[in-house]
């Protein structure tokens, strides 16, 4: 039988405590214009941006950055959101970049 021992020594508050530390030396970014190849974008009616962050970075800490760089001015905290596809219905061929060449010449 294999005995599992538990390692005492970190503790959860601790860990919390390293994490909250790798937050800080790495706090989300925006970037306008966004950077070449950028894996995670945010497009907002002030343009587009690349998103930067630690791989510890919480939503929450990206909409504090939304607020902090005024992305939401007009628009109520409690009314914006994050999505991850278009609202509603919408066709392809209804996308803006569907007017753009497929290859360049």
């Amino acid at each position: 039988e294999k005995q599992v021992e538990d390692d005492e020594s970190t503790t959860s508050e601790e860990e919390e405590d390293l994490f909250q530390d790798l937050r800080v030396e790495y706090p989300v970014k925006l970037r306008r214009p966004p950077a070449k190849g950028a894996s995670l974008l945010l497009v907002s009616t002030k343009g587009v941006y690349s998103i930067h962050a630690g791989l510890t970075a919480r939503w929450q800490e990206l909409m504090q950055q939304i607020y902090q760089d005024g992305l939401n001015d007009g628009i109520p905290e409690k009314h914006v959101r994050l999505r991850d596809r278009p609202f509603g219905n919408l066709r392809a061929k209804g996308y803006i970049g569907n007017l753009l060449p497929h290859k360049e010449n």
